[in-house]
């Protein structure tokens, strides 16, 4: 058996002013991470409209 995870992260205050806000950023780039592929980690952006909570582009690097 083998298992892959993606992670979203995002931190209070830089990502999000509100709880709600936090999870949702950190949902935001869970997707991010799931769309680049398994065994990924995607950081929120620090300012609203970035790649956050942007759809995933195929130009994303890949997480190191």
């Amino acid at each position: 058996m083998s298992m892959s995870v993606s992670i979203g992260i995002a931190t209070f205050p830089e990502d999000a002013g509100t709880a709600g806000d936090l999870v949702l950023a950190a949902d935001t780039a869970l997707y991010r991470a799931k769309a680049a592929g398994r065994d990924q980690v995607r950081q929120a952006a620090s300012t609203p409209g970035s790649a956050a909570t942007s759809p995933p582009t195929p130009t994303d690097p890949p997480a190191s």
